[in-house]
């Protein structure tokens, strides 16, 4: 959506959507709500990644745990800026693009025994290949130890 303000700074052309995350039928939700568009101006993110062509994008995967407890979810170049909910629960905002914060702490008391969901909203870029540094490989990794002092990037 475009953005605008006119002399009374009105905020004009503004648009937004409604995605229920709850649904496990999200992403054809998502895609028959969502208005699509090409990127305006660039198709790349203001740290050189490739937009999203299709708009923001969600993933879920599953976790299945014998044991609970408190960790950290890790998100590695992968991933740009978005959202992440733990079995429908709002973790958190993540940015790994702006830095230095590369992980978000997911109290054990979110999880449960057996299969848990996780879903993450990216807003502008997923690039598997990117990945360098952290996770072994992996985009997405939890583990007890916290990512926090990663790169930081003031043009993100």
């Amino acid at each position: 959506a475009v953005v605008s303000t006119q002399s009374t700074g009105e905020l004009v052309g503004w648009k937004h959507w409604s995605a229920n995350i709850r649904n496990p039928n999200i992403t054809h939700d998502l895609e028959n709500s969502v208005e699509k568009s090409s990127p305006i101006g660039s198709s790349l993110s203001p740290t050189g990644k490739p937009l999203l062509q299709e708009g923001p994008q969600i993933f879920t995967a599953t976790l299945i745990l014998e044991k609970t407890a408190d960790t950290f979810l890790n998100f590695t170049e992968c991933w740009s800026k978005g959202f992440v909910s733990v079995n429908g629960e709002l973790l958190g905002r993540y940015w790994p693009d702006a830095g230095p914060q590369f992980s978000l702490f997911l109290p054990g008391v979110w999880l449960k025994d057996g299969v848990n969901t996780i879903t993450v909203i990216e807003l502008q870029s997923f690039t598997p290949e990117a990945v360098t540094t952290t996770g072994g490989g992996d985009c997405l990794y939890i583990t007890d130890t916290p990512y926090i002092d990663g790169p930081v990037n003031p043009d993100a």
